[in-house]
């Protein structure tokens, strides 16, 4: 299948993306913020990034922007809406799709929408 290169200094976020996706069929590849993301990605090939946004070194807004030039990319983060949809802060979200994300994905998410979202990206990065 896909070689994803996966980014957050979560390291159960980390260990349970790279689970999902490994079951899914997938190599992923793990960083654990966003220096080594891109350490990894200039050294090697993938197919998709997923980044999370707020992270330390380097932020995942940072990490989409750069990944640009080399993979699609999908962050994933806060909205920056409560439960009622009204502002609570940034919405990263949107700030990342700006900067050139593919899809993004609010936390918590389930494994289903992440694998949908992931097959969303790659057909994408197939298609260009």
């Amino acid at each position: 299948m896909a070689r994803i290169l996966v980014v957050d200094d979560n390291d159960l976020v980390l260990q349970t993306v790279r689970t999902m996706l490994e079951r899914a069929g997938h190599q992923a590849v793990t960083a654990v913020n966003g220096l080594d993301g891109l350490r990894q990605l200039r050294s090697a090939s993938f197919d998709l990034v997923i980044t999370d946004i707020l992270m330390p070194e380097l932020e995942g807004l940072e990490m989409t922007r750069a990944v640009r030039q080399y993979s699609s990319a999908m962050t994933g983060g806060p909205s920056g809406r409560n439960p009622s949809g009204r502002s609570a802060g940034p919405d990263y979200l949107r700030m990342a799709r700006t900067l050139g994300a593919t899809r993004t994905i609010e936390k918590p998410f389930t494994g289903p929408q992440l694998l949908a979202l992931v097959a969303e990206c790659l057909s994408t990065s197939t298609e260009r």
